[in-house]
Parts: structure tokens; C-alpha cells; sequence
């Protein structure tokens, strides 16, 4: 994920500023928010664009999949037994 520093310092404004009761809190700028959106910047360059884990997680879903031959064969089960009601 490729973040700009003005996307950096608007949520580093939000953060700040955001009052859990929906109004603007009155503060100025301090010269840390800086360094601030620029700590942010670098830990969210570091982050891998793909979760290695979560893509695992999914092709070892994928392989547990019925084939179309089983869904199909579930569906026209399905069928008669509803028609047999």
C-alpha cells in the first residue's frame, strides 16, 4: 500500500483533532506532527503489499472446495427432495 504524505498528515490530523463526540478539538499544530507523519509514512512502507498468511489461508480453502460434479449433485438432490414434499 503506497501512501502519500498529504493522505499521512490528514489522518495524523484526524487522530489528533477528532473528538469522540463528533466535534473539532482547538489545537495548533506542534512541530512533532512532522516527525509524526513521517514515523507513520516509514511504518506503512515497511508493510508487505499481500499477507502471506492470508494467502495461505485461501488456497488451502480453495483446495477444500466441492467440485462442480458435487454441487450439482447436491442441487438436484435438493430438488427432488423438495418436489417429494
Amino acid at each position: 500500500m503506497i501512501i502519500s504524505n498529504r493522505q499521512a498528515r490528514l489522518a495524523a490530523k484526524y487522530l489528533r483533532t477528532s473528538d469522540p463526540r463528533g466535534r473539532e478539538r482547538a489545537e495548533q499544530p506542534s512541530p512533532a506532527d512532522d516527525e509524526l507523519v513521517e514515523r507513520l509514512r516509514r511504518e506503512l512502507t515497511e508493510l508487505p503489499e499481500t499477507r502471506e498468511d492470508r494467502v495461505r489461508r485461501g488456497r488451502a480453502l480453495l483446495d477444500m472446495m466441492p467440485s462442480a460434479a458435487d454441487v450439482a449433485r447436491k442441487i438436484l438432490s435438493r430438488i427432488v427432495s423438495d418436489s417429494l414434499r
